[in-house]
């Protein structure tokens, strides 16, 4: 499991820059405080993230394969666990994971 994005006590930095604030390159986690040292300021960034960004060239079969598989895999978790919180919450985290990689297409291409 990678710790990319997670926000290492009393730094401020994520764990994922450790090795990147040695070779110069920027963070991609917008909690962590590199990613402000991007060009972009804040106000940027979150235009880009709530702006509507359509579909190009072959952005609606990835999505679509991502969604897929993350209705198989939510399928076989319904399938092969008991009804509780954890098994919604199991689903719910695919959902989340669908939706973000999907995120990723839209706003980083």
């Amino acid at each position: 499991m990678s710790n990319e994005g997670a926000i290492e006590e009393n730094s401020g930095l994520c764990a994922g820059c450790s090795g990147k604030a040695m070779t110069g390159q920027t963070c991609e986690s917008v909690g962590c405080i590199r990613y402000s040292d991007r060009a972009d300021s804040l106000t940027q960034v979150i235009e880009k993230f709530f702006t509507y960004h359509p579909p190009k060239n072959d952005q609606v079969a990835r999505y679509t394969e991502i969604r897929d598989a993350g209705a198989e895999l939510a399928r076989v978790i319904l399938k092969n666990t008991p009804g509780c919180a954890d098994q919604s919450a199991a689903i719910r985290k695919v959902r989340e994971a669908v939706m973000t990689s999907n995120a990723a297409i839209a706003c980083h291409e």
